[in-house]
């Protein structure tokens, strides 16, 4: 998990709900991460209503036509210019994988629907008039509730169309009466739509946070769900597998049917007569010699792929890929070199005594009915030393000299 990201959302969680508008913004990338997590419906939001609006003004422009309505040239520009934009907004929105100038054309093709609305109202009577005036709150509803700009952009949009219709109303020929009428249902659905949408924002800003905070608690249990699973698999002095684990990879090693299953070889390493060392020398040191053994091996498994474990006490088993025979032999001779340096096992008091390493393997085939990990405990039971000369040929017949599984 983030561990800087974490405090931030909660810390932006617990100031969102006691912030102003004008507060409503997060972090660079906080703000980065809501723009992305939003963008899909605000997408489909704006394809939407650029395309609703599009049909709408059509549909009056062919009604105005067909019925004979007499509207001057620059009203009928401004309506074309209007359906024009929303139409190449649509394009635009439908083609882009960005939403970098969404807000301005969403902005834009606002105020231009509201100002074709106005010269349209401006040049019709009564009651066409009333209707093209009281449509500019649809408009409205649709930017600030429905689309959602945000803020800084609704804002600004906001006062822009108050400023229009305010110009628009004094310009026209109506009584005072109407005139405040409409200015008033117009001020106060800006209003409305405006708090609307300073509430669904905040909403939906609370609602991203609670996602992040539960995708990064989720995270979080999974990471400690992981590192518990790895501790559990894992033998608590060496830090190799443990024999449930080694047991596990085993048997998916050997899934499968004969063909597809890898020639394998199963290693057993014991330390005889570990009880007695530990007698002689205390637990500590021990665990000490079973951990120089583990490094051995480590370093072995990281030229050679192999899957080693430590099952009980001093007993170690690694499983290696038997396919190539020279291969084998050369990480088996690597293998006891490295084992016979292993200086606390030198001690001429420990020889005497017959403490030290020894060895012995078994080449695995596939068998459907019998279990491979009976072999582990069999392999114990026919160890040789490990010796001190290099590994002949005739040697390693003798390491790896039992029946295969």
């Amino acid at each position: 998990m983030d561990t800087k990201k974490y405090p931030e959302v909660i810390d932006q969680l617990a100031s969102l709900r006691r912030a102003p508008p004008w507060e409503l913004f997060f972090s660079d990338q906080l703000e980065q991460e809501y723009r992305h997590f939003l963008n899909p419906w605000y997408r489909d939001a704006i394809l939407a209503s650029t395309m609703v609006a599009a049909l709408l003004l059509t549909t009056s422009h062919l009604l105005g036509w067909y019925l004979g309505i007499e509207l001057t040239l620059s009203a009928q520009l401004l309506r074309c210019a209007a359906i024009l934009s929303l139409l190449g907004t649509w394009l635009y929105v439908r083609r882009s994988r960005t939403e970098h100038w969404q807000h301005w054309l969403v902005a834009w093709n606002g105020l231009l629907v509201v100002a074709a609305m106005l010269v349209i109202a401006h040049a019709s009577a009564s009651p066409i008039k009333q209707i093209y005036y009281t449509n500019i709150f649809f408009v409205e509803v649709a930017l600030f509730a429905f689309i959602r700009l945000p803020i800084n952009f609704a804002s600004t949009t906001a006062l822009l169309m108050v400023v229009l219709v305010s110009s628009a109303l004094y310009l026209d020929r109506m009584s005072l009466h109407s005139s405040a009428y409409l200015m008033f249902l117009l001020v106060g659905g800006t209003v409305l739509c405006m708090v609307i949408a300073f509430r669904m924002e905040k909403a939906a800003r609370e609602t991203f946070l609670q996602a992040q905070v539960i995708q990064l608690e989720r995270d979080q249990l999974r990471q400690i769900n992981q590192q518990l699973g790895e501790q559990l698999a894992q033998d608590r002095v060496t830090r190799l597998f443990n024999r449930m684990r080694f047991e596990d990879e085993l048997v998916l090693s050997r899934a499968g049917d004969r063909a597809s299953t890898p020639r394998q070889m199963l290693l057993g390493i014991q330390v005889n007569h570990f009880a007695r060392f530990n007698e002689l020398h205390g637990q500590n040191a021990g665990d000490d010699l079973l951990r120089d053994i583990a490094r051995q091996v480590r370093s072995v498994q990281a030229v050679h792929p192999l899957v080693a474990a430590r099952i009980s006490g001093a007993r170690f088993v690694l499983l290696f890929d038997a396919g190539d025979e020279p291969a084998l032999r050369a990480c088996l001779e690597q293998l006891r070199q490295r084992l016979l340096g292993v200086n606390v096992l030198q001690a001429d008091e420990l020889v005497g005594q017959g403490i030290g390493l020894s060895w012995g393997g078994v080449h695995l085939v596939q068998d459907a009915e019998r279990n491979p990990c009976d072999m582990i405990d069999r392999i114990f039971r026919h160890l040789l030393p490990l010796g001190e000369r290099e590994l002949t040929s005739e040697q390693y017949r003798v390491v790896t000299r039992f029946a295969a599984v």
